[in-house]
């Protein structure tokens, strides 16, 4: 009897560790995962989405940190657009939020924090004759933080030629499920491949999957939309381990630099020394950008 338990017992941890379609499942990792980064939107009734000229109406607006990364206060910037400022009575500036706003953390907290900004009072003091149906719009402006951790397979043709150890394969998948944090520009593929006796090759991939649009960490909000602004558009910092070094936009080998995101391959290396077997070894990967989302009101003005 108990060999029948023994032998379902393991038969039950087999299965468990296998998916529906056979396939071995992948231990997550540190991540949440997703593509989500600060989500913005118009409180509710601020505005009306219908209002007489001359009315005091309040502007808000709601932002989520939906990601991983936490924002320090008076990092995130808001502006309104889309309408003849001076018309509405309001600021077409940037505003800044002083608030922080917290990422979402796995195990601890489920949600990100979030924050409403009050963004002035409309009053649309203009001459009208007709009710006028118009958009508002908004934008927010932040910097943020995608970090990806990846497990390589540190080997060379030296070592496998010369009857080292094998532990790992190089041409195994890297990236796994929560191997990558949540925020709108994502890591989606990660390969290794051999690169003469001694070294390692890596290819990275970066693309954009939110909403909004990305830009260079350095380049301030108020720039965004400058022809400064086009030529840091899809740019990305990343940062690799010390002894890893990729070729850069700007032309330059290093650890870290700019990189363009949009199925645009990234190439890095990495020198092996044959210590007589391959090995696993867990890297850190960050990229930092600034992003830009925005969201949008129908309003009816009527004649008082």
């Amino acid at each position: 009897m108990k060999k029948i338990i023994f032998v379902l017992l393991l038969a039950t941890m087999f299965i468990s560790a296998c998916s529906s379609d056979g396939d071995v499942v992948v231990s997550e990792g540190p991540f949440v995962g997703g593509s989500e980064g600060v989500a913005v939107s118009f409180v509710e009734g601020a505005p009306f989405g219908e209002f007489v000229a001359g009315q005091d109406i309040p502007i808000k607006l709601l932002l989520k940190n939906s990601g991983e990364y936490d924002l320090a206060g008076g990092s995130i910037e808001a502006k309104l657009f889309g309408v003849h400022m001076p018309s509405f009575s309001l600021d077409a500036g940037w505003s800044i939020v002083n608030s922080p706003l917290i990422g979402v953390k796995k195990g601890f907290l489920e949600e990100g924090s979030e924050k409403i900004v009050d963004m002035g009072v409309l009053n649309y003091v203009a001459e009208i004759n007709n009710p006028i149906e118009t958009t508002l719009y908004s934008k927010i402006c932040y910097p943020y933080r995608t970090s990806a951790s990846v497990n390589i397979c540190v080997s060379s043709k030296e070592i496998e030629d010369s009857g080292g150890e094998v532990v790992c394969d190089i041409a195994e998948d890297k990236l796994v499920e929560g191997g990558v944090s949540s925020g709108p520009v994502q890591l989606t593929s990660f390969s290794e491949e051999f690169e003469g006796v001694n070294r390692l090759a890596f290819k990275l991939t970066f693309e954009n999957q939110g909403v909004g649009q990305v830009f260079g960490k350095n380049i301030s909000c108020e720039n965004i939309d400058t022809v400064e602004g086009n030529l840091e558009e899809d740019k990305v910092y990343l940062t690799m381990p010390e002894d890893i070094t990729c070729f850069f936009v700007e032309g330059e080998e290093s650890n870290e630099g700019y990189i363009r995101v949009g199925g645009n391959t990234v190439t890095c290396h990495m020198d092996v020394e044959n210590t007589g077997s391959t090995y696993e070894r867990n890297i850190n990967i960050f990229a930092d950008y600034r992003y830009i989302e925005s969201t949008s009101v129908d309003l009816t003005i009527l004649e008082v």
